[in-house]
C-alpha cells in the first residue's frame, strides 16, 4: 500500500515539529518520534479486520504481510528497540542514537510515500546516521523467558525417535530483544496448542532450551509454560468452572455467556455465608444474627425472587443453614488473630495470562508467609478424594473445579511475589470436622489449567473472529461433559438456536462476535499509547509516566486515612481518602463515579501493579486537591495504606458488562416471533387513541408529540435535537401521564449515570415515589436508592419497597446486570434517554420482556463508543441487510428509525423542533445544515440583543465579544500535532476578558454554567491548562472552567463556550470529525456547537479546517452571519484584531 500525499505529508511534519524543538534532549525527542511510528503503524494496518494488542504486533503484520526489504527490517526494529529502551528503562540516548532515529523512521515512511522526504529533514541525519550493521548474535543455550508473535503454526507430529509428540511454531520476538526470531517445539501436552492458536497471535514461553546443532529452534521442557496472547487475562473463577468433575470442558465458558443460573436458596445461602466470612475474619466476635442481618439484606432482590409473597419463611431458611456454618467459621477465624487479614484482594498476572480475586489472604509480618483461604459453602467431598490431572492422580481432598480455583490462585502469588511462602486452603464451612483443607499444587496441575487458560482465550478469540459456527457447541450432542442442573438449560438452548430464522442466526451470530470484539478491545486495547484505545492491559504495558501525561493515571497521591459512609453503621461502606500530589489539579479523565483500580508504588520507588494486590472501587469525590475513593470489598487495615509513601489510580474494567449484552442477545432469541419480528423492524408498530393530555410545562407542537408517543402500543421514537426539551420536558411529561395510569408500570434507562441524574429530576418534578438501581456517583437521590433502603430497612420490607414500586431508573449496564427485577416485574412501559448512543445488544433484550416502549435519542449527535476497527463492523450479507443492519455501530435507535422510515411508518417517530438553549444566531447554522432549517427557538431571551458584552475602548477583545454571538479566530498553521500554542493563548486572554466582565458586572461565576472549553485533543487540554495555571488572574479560577473534550461535554451546556480546534494538517480531519452514515451530519461538530448558549467563540486553522466541507460551510456561515477574525499579530490581548 502506498499512503495518500496528505498522509505522508503529515507524518514527515509531524517529525519536522520534532526537529524543530532543537533545545530538547535526544532522550525527550525518540519518545515523540516513538508516537509518529506508532501513528504511521495505526495508519498501515487500519483497514485489517484483525486486532493488534500493540506496536509490535502491527509491525510484524506489516513485515509480513509487505515484505519488506531486509535493511529497512533491520533498521525500523532497532528504532523499535531503541524507543522502548528509553521509554520503559529510561536510558540517556545519545545524539548519534536521536539522528539514526530520524532516519530510520523517515526511510520507513518514505516505503509508503510517494512524497519524497523532505530536504529539511534529510539535512538533519544526512552523513551522520548510518543503517544498523547487525552484530553476530549467539543463541543462548536457555531462554527463560519469551514473548513474541506467531508466523506459522506446524501440523502436530509425532516424533520419530520417540513416543512424544510436537508442533513447532515459528516466532518473531519482541523479547528478549537480542534475539530476532526463532522456532519453538512445543512438546507432549504443550503440542495441543497448535490446534488452536492462530496466525499473529501473540505468545509468552517459559524456560525454553536450544535444540543441540541448530541456530534458533528452542524445545520446551519439563519446567516450560506456554501462554496464548498473555495481556488477555482469564478469571480464575472461569477457569474452575470448567471442570465437570475431573473433566475441563471449555463450552461450559461459552454456555456461561448466554445463560444465568437460575436463582437458589442454596445461591443465596452461599452468598450470605460468604458476607459472613468477611465479617468473621475481621473480627471473630462477630455475633450470628448481626452477620446474618447485613449479608442478608445485600440480597434483598434474589430472595424477593424465592418468595415474595412469604420472604420470612425463606429467611428463617436462609439464617438455619447460616447458623450452621456459622462456628466453624467462627472458629477458623479466631485462629488467625493478630495476622494481617485482606479481604477479597485482586491479583493480575500478565506472566501467566491470569487474574482473580482471592477470598481471603493473610500476611504474617513477622515471617513474611501469605496463606490464601476460599471458602466454599456446599457440600464438601470426602477427605479421600483423588484428582486426575494429565494421568496423574492426585490425592486433593478437595473437588476438582476447588482444585483448579486455588491453583491459580497459587499462581497468581508466585508471580506477584515471587517465591512465596505460605499454604493455600479450601475452607468447606459445612464440614465441622475437618474444615480447612490444604491444596499443594503440582506443575502438573499447574500445566493443565495453563493449557484450559489459553482454550478459553482461543475461544473468546473464535468468537470474535470466526465464522460462527463455534455456537454450534451449544447443543446436547457436541457440548461434552456438563452437570445434571445444565441439562434443561442446555437443551432449551439447543432448541432456541434452531428454532431462529437464518437471517436471526445470522443476527444473533454477528452481534455476539461484534461484543466479544469490543471485549478483545476493552482488555488488550489496540496498540496505540496516545489517542487511541488502550485497553485494561495499558495498567502494566505502558509507564507510568506516560499514562500521566495522557491523565489516565493520578500519581503520585499519599493516603490521609479511611473513613465509613452509610447510614446504616453495621453496612458501611469504606471510603479512603488521598491527597494529590500530582501537579496538575483537574486535568484528568477521571470523573466522580467512575471504576478505578488502585495500587501502590513498589519500595524501589515504582509503579507496579502486578507486583501486589490491586484494590478496586469507584471514585467517590474527585477535587483539586483530594480524592475519596469507595472500595468494593471489605477495607484493608489503616496499616495497610500507610505501608506505602505512594499511590497510584488508573481505570478499572468490568468484563461483567459485557456478560448482560450477551444475555440480552440471548433474551432476543428467547422471545416470541412476532416480538423478534418487532424489534428487527420487520413489523410494523401498532397504535391506539391518542390520549387527551396537555400539561402546562409543554407547548402545542410538543403536546402533538406527546400524544402521538403515548398512543403506542408497540413502540414510538421520538428525535430530540439539542436543547429541545427531551428529558426536561418530554420524558417528565410521559412520565407525569403514564404515573396516573393504576396498571402502568415504567422502567426508565439511559446510557450513563449523569442522564439518569437528569431523568430523576424530571421525575422528581411530577412523582417523588421512584426507585433508582445501581450506587450512581454521589448524594444525589441516594433515598430513591435501592441499596440504600435495603441498608436501612428489613428484607420484607425492602420487598415491599421492590413490589410497590412503579417506576424504576437505572443505567441500561445496572438493569442488564439486575434481571431479576424483571422476573419479579412485569413492566408495561419502558422509555429510553440517550438510545442513540445505545446498541442493538444493549436493548433487545430487555425490551423482549417489556410491552411496549418509547426510544428518545438524536442520531446526529455523538454515537455508541466503538473501539474496534470499522471494517469489522461493516455489514455485506443480504439479509442482514434487509433488516437494515449494515454497521454493527449504528444504534438500535436509528435502525429502527431508518426502518420506520424506509416502510412508511410515519406515526411510529417524531422529531421534535423548539429548542431552548441556544440563541438563534448559534442555532441557525446547525439547524440548517444538520436539521433541515426546522429548529425554532422557543423562548424569547434567544432573539434578543446581547446586554453583557458592549464595545470597549481599552480592550478590544470585549469589542471582539461585544460584535457577535458567532465568532472565527482563524489561528495560524503550527507545526505541532493536537497542539496549538497560540490557540491556548487565545483561549487564555479571551477567558481573562469574559473574568474581568464577570467582575466588573457583578455576575455570578458558576462552574456549571459560565463559561466552557471543548478541544478535541487531550494534548491540547493539557497545554491550555498549563497556560491557565500560570496566568496570573486566571490561575485562581482554572478548576471553575472545564477544559474537555466534545465527547465529555455532550449532555452538558454552557453560556459561553471557546473551542480551540488545535487541527494543523488536513489528515487530522478524519479523526476530528463523526460522520453519519450518509455522509451528511457531522455529529462530533453538531455536538460542540450546540453546547452553547449565548455566544460560541471558534479557533482554528481554516486553511486546514476548509478541506472539510462541514467546516467550510461553516466558516462562510460565520463570514456572512458573525465575526470572522484572521489574527496576525503575535499578541491577542489587547490588541486590536485584523478585522
Amino acid at each position: 500500500m502506498k499512503f495518500e500525499v496528505t498522509q505522508s505529508e503529515y507524518f514527515y511534519s509531524r517529525m519536522l515539529e520534532i526537529v524543530g524543538q532543537a533545545d530538547r534532549f535526544p532522550s525527550e525527542q525518540i519518545p515523540k518520534l516513538r508516537q509518529v511510528f506508532e501513528e504511521v503503524l495505526k495508519e498501515l494496518t487500519a483497514d485489517e479486520p484483525q486486532y493488534f494488542p500493540s506496536a509490535f504486533n502491527r509491525l510484524t503484520f506489516v513485515i509480513d504481510r509487505d515484505r519488506l526489504p531486509q535493511r529497512l527490517q533491520t533498521n525500523i526494529h532497532a528504532f523499535r528497540k531503541l524507543a522502548n529502551k528509553v521509554v520503559h528503562e529510561s536510558i540517556n540516548a545519545t545524539e548519534e542514537d536521536y539522528t539514526r532515529s530520524l532516519k530510520w523512521l523517515a526511510e520507513f515512511i518514505a516505503y509508503y510515500s510517494t512524497v519524497a522526504i523532505p530536504d529539511e529533514l534529510q539535512r538533519r541525519y544526512s552523513g551522520r546516521a548510518t543503517d544498523v550493521v547487525p552484530a553476530p548474535v549467539t543463541a543462548p543455550e536457555r531462554l527463560l523467558q519469551a514473548r513474541g508473535v506467531i508466523l506459522s503454526i506446524g501440523e502436530v507430529k509425532h516424533a520419530s525417535n520417540s513416543e512424544g509428540v510436537y508442533c513447532t511454531l515459528f516466532c518473531r520476538l519482541e523479547k528478549p530483544a537480542n534475539l530476532d526470531a526463532i522456532s519453538i517445539m512445543l512438546w507432549d501436552s504443550w503440542a495441543e496448542f497448535g490446534t488452536y492458536a492462530w496466525k499473529y497471535a501473540t505468545i509468552h514461553v517459559t524456560n525454553l532450551e536450544k535444540v543441540p546443532d541448530k541456530d534458533i529452534l528452542y524445545r520446551t521442557t519439563a519446567d516450560s509454560f506456554v501462554i496464548l496472547e498473555p495481556d488477555f487475562l482469564i478469571d480464575a473463577t472461569d477457569i474452575a468452572n470448567c471442570f465437570v468433575g475431573d473433566d475441563p470442558n471449555p463450552n461450559v465458558h461459552l454456555f456461561g455467556k448466554f445463560t444465568s443460573s437460575t436463582t437458589t436458596s442454596a445461591m443465596i445461602a452461599g452468598n450470605i455465608v460468604n458476607a459472613m466470612f468477611d465479617d468473621l475474619m475481621k473480627d471473630p466476635h462477630t455475633e450470628l444474627d448481626t452477620a446474618f442481618r447485613r449479608a442478608a439484606r445485600q440480597n434483598a432482590l434474589p430472595i424477593a425472587l424465592i418468595n415474595s409473597e412469604d420472604p420470612r419463611r425463606t429467611i428463617q431458611g436462609l439464617y438455619d443453614r447460616a447458623a450452621e456454618q456459622y462456628p466453624v467459621i467462627q472458629k477458623v477465624a479466631s485462629s488467625f488473630t493478630g495476622k494481617a487479614v485482606q479481604l477479597e484482594p485482586s491479583f493480575l498476572s500478565e506472566k501467566y495470562g491470569l487474574q482473580g480475586r482471592l477470598d481471603c489472604l493473610i500476611e504474617h509480618n513477622e515471617s513474611g508467609r501469605k496463606d490464601i483461604i476460599e471458602l466454599k459453602s456446599g457440600s464438601p467431598p470426602d477427605l479421600r478424594r483423588v484428582i486426575a490431572i494429565d494421568g496423574q492422580l492426585i490425592p486433593a481432598g478437595v473437588w476438582a473445579n476447588n482444585y483448579a480455583q486455588a491453583v491459580c490462585y497459587n499462581l497468581l502469588l508466585k508471580s506477584a511475589y515471587g517465591d512465596r511462602r505460605g499454604s493455600t486452603s479450601i475452607l468447606y464451612s459445612r464440614d465441622a470436622g475437618r474444615p480447612l483443607r490444604d491444596v499443594a499444587s503440582t506443575p502438573a496441575a499447574e500445566r493443565a489449567v495453563i493449557r484450559l487458560r489459553n482454550r478459553l482465550t482461543a475461544l473468546e478469540h473464535e468468537l470474535a473472529y470466526g465464522d460462527g459456527s463455534v455456537l454450534d457447541n451449544l447443543s446436547t450432542v457436541r457440548f461434552g461433559p456438563r452437570a445434571k442442573y445444565q441439562e434443561l438449560d442446555l437443551a432449551e438452548c439447543e432448541r432456541v438456536l434452531r428454532e431462529l430464522q437464518p437471517y436471526e442466526r445470522k443476527y444473533f451470530t454477528s452481534y455476539v462476535a461484534f461484543v466479544s470484539r469490543e471485549l478483545m478491545m476493552a482488555k488488550v486495547g489496540d496498540g496505540d499509547t496516545r489517542e487511541g484505545n488502550r485497553g485494561f492491559s495499558a495498567l502494566w504495558r505502558e509507564p507510568l509516566k506516560d499514562k500521566q501525561k495522557g491523565f489516565t493515571a493520578l500519581a503520585p497521591l499519599r493516603f490521609i486515612e479511611t473513613s465509613k459512609k452509610g447510614s446504616d453503621p453495621s453496612n458501611q461502606k469504606t471510603v479512603c481518602i488521598f491527597e494529590r500530589q500530582d501537579g496538575d489539579s483537574l486535568a484528568t479523565v477521571f470523573r466522580d463515579g467512575d471504576i478505578v483500580v488502585l495500587y501502590p508504588y513498589a519500595r524501589d520507588g515504582n509503579a507496579a501493579p502486578l507486583r501486589g494486590q490491586l484494590l478496586k472501587g469507584n471514585i467517590r469525590k474527585l477535587s483539586k486537591d483530594r480524592i475519596e475513593v469507595q472500595l468494593r470489598s471489605r477495607e484493608p487495615h489503616d496499616d495497610f495504606f500507610r505501608r506505602y509513601e505512594n499511590w497510584v489510580i488508573e481505570p478499572d474494567f468490568l468484563e461483567s458488562s459485557f456478560d448482560g449484552l450477551y444475555r440480552s442477545l440471548y433474551d432476543f432469541c428467547r422471545a416470541q416471533p412476532e416480538k423478534r419480528a418487532l424489534l428487527l423492524g420487520l413489523r410494523e408498530p401498532r397504535f391506539g387513541p391518542r390520549p387527551d393530555f396537555a400539561p402546562n410545562y409543554v407547548t402545542e407542537k410538543q403536546r402533538q408529540l406527546l400524544r402521538q408517543a403515548l398512543s403506542a402500543r408497540d413502540y414510538f421514537l421520538l428525535q430530540g435535537p439539542p436543547g429541545t426539551g427531551k428529558t426536561s420536558r418530554m420524558l417528565r411529561a410521559m412520565v407525569h401521564y403514564l404515573y396516573d395510569q393504576p396498571e402502568e408500570v415504567i422502567v426508565l434507562l439511559a446510557f450513563t449515570n449523569r442522564a439518569v441524574e437528569e431523568i430523576c429530576k424530571a421525575v422528581q418534578e411530577v412523582c417523588g415515589d421512584f426507585l433508582v438501581l445501581g450506587s450512581g456517583s454521589g448524594e444525589k437521590f441516594r433515598d430513591n436508592r435501592l441499596n440504600t433502603f435495603s441498608e436501612s430497612h428489613n428484607i420484607p420490607e425492602t420487598v415491599q419497597r421492590i413490589k410497590n414500586a412503579r417506576i424504576v431508573v437505572s443505567t441500561v449496564s445496572s438493569f442488564l446486570n439486575n434481571q431479576q427485577l424483571v422476573e419479579l416485574k412485569q413492566f408495561t412501559t419502558a422509555i429510553v434517554d440517550e438510545a442513540s448512543q445505545l446498541l442493538d445488544p444493549h436493548l433487545v433484550g430487555p425490551l423482549s420482556k417489556i410491552d411496549r416502549f418509547i426510544l428518545i435519542g438524536d442520531e446526529k449527535q455523538l454515537p455508541a463508543v466503538v473501539t474496534q476497527n470499522p471494517e469489522r463492523t461493516r455489514i455485506s450479507d443480504p439479509d442482514l441487510e434487509r433488516l437494515g443492519v449494515k454497521d454493527l455501530r449504528t444504534s438500535f435507535f436509528e435502525r429502527l428509525l431508518e426502518a420506520c422510515k424506509t416502510r412508511g411508518w410515519s406515526q411510529a417517530f417524531g422529531t421534535l423542533t423548539e429548542q431552548g438553549r441556544m440563541h438563534e444566531a448559534i442555532q441557525e447554522f446547525p439547524s440548517r445544515r444538520f436539521y433541515g432549517g426546522k429548529l425554532q427557538p422557543l423562548d424569547e431571551w434567544q432573539r434578543q440583543t446581547d446586554a453583557l458584552f458592549v464595545p470597549s475602548p481599552t480592550s478590544r477583545i470585549e469589542q471582539l465579544l461585544a460584535s457577535s454571538r458567532l465568532i472565527f479566530i482563524d489561528s495560524p498553521r503550527e507545526r505541532g500535532s493536537k497542539v496549538h500554542e497560540k490557540e491556548a493563548k487565545i483561549v487564555c486572554d479571551l477567558l481573562e476578558t469574559i473574568h474581568d466582565v464577570y467582575q466588573r458586572l457583578q455576575k455570578e461565576w458558576d462552574p456549571n454554567r459560565t463559561v466552557g472549553v471543548i478541544t478535541p485533543y487531550r494534548a491540547q487540554i493539557a497545554e491550555i491548562r498549563s497556560k491557565l495555571s500560570n496566568h496570573p488572574k486566571l490561575s485562581s479560577i482554572m478548576d471553575d472552567i472545564m477544559v474537555d473534550t466534545v465527547e465529555r461535554y455532550q449532555g452538558s451546556e454552557r453560556d459561553i463556550i471557546i473551542v480551540s480546534f488545535a487541527t494543523n494538517h488536513r489528515h487530522q480531519l478524519a479523526n476530528l470529525q463523526s460522520l453519519s452514515a450518509d455522509k451528511t451530519v457531522d455529529r462530533k461538530l453538531n455536538v460542540t456547537l450546540t453546547r452553547a448558549r449565548e455566544r460560541l467563540i471558534l479557533i482554528g486553522c481554516s486553511e486546514v479546517l476548509c478541506y472539510s466541507p462541514y467546516y467550510k460551510a461553516l466558516i462562510e456561515h460565520v463570514r456572512a452571519n458573525g465575526r470572522y477574525v484572521k489574527w496576525k499579530t503575535p499578541e491577542v490581548s489587547r490588541v486590536a484584531p485584523d478585522v
